[in-house]
C-alpha cells in the first residue's frame, strides 16, 4: 500500500509502504537488495531502495514526502537501468521536495 493511499502520512504507513516493496522484491526473487532505507524527521520521511538483478538491471525507488499542517507534498521516483553501474542514481539522488 502506498502511504500516499492513507488518510494521514505517517512514519509508520511509510515503514509499511517499505515492507510492500521489499516482500514484492523478495517474492519476485533473485534481486539482491543493495539499500532499503527509512529516514522519518519531523514531517519529513523518505524511503530509499535500490537492488540488481542477475541480468545487471538496476531498480531503483526515492519516495520523499513532507507533511506540514497543511497540505501533504509527496514525490516518488522509479528508475531502471542496465550496466555494470547504477547509471540513473543521480536522478534518485537530485530528486527534492520544496521547502
Amino acid at each position: 500500500m502506498s502511504p500516499a493511499r492513507t488518510a494521514t502520512v505517517t512514519e509508520r504507513s511509510l515503514l509499511a509502504f517499505g515492507r510492500g516493496v521489499r516482500k514484492g522484491v523478495i517474492k519476485a526473487g533473485g534481486v539482491p537488495v543493495l539499500e532499503d532505507t527509512v529516514a522519518w524527521s519531523g514531517t519529513t520521511g523518505e524511503y530509499r531502495f535500490r537492488g540488481r538483478n542477475q541480468a545487471v538491471v538496476y531498480l531503483g525507488i526515492r519516495y520523499l514526502l513532507n507533511a506540514p499542517r497543511r497540505a501533504t507534498v509527496i514525490v516518488c521516483v522509479e528508475t531502471g537501468s542496465g550496466g555494470r553501474e547504477d547509471d540513473l542514481r543521480f536522478v534518485r539522488a537530485g530528486l527534492a521536495v520544496g521547502r
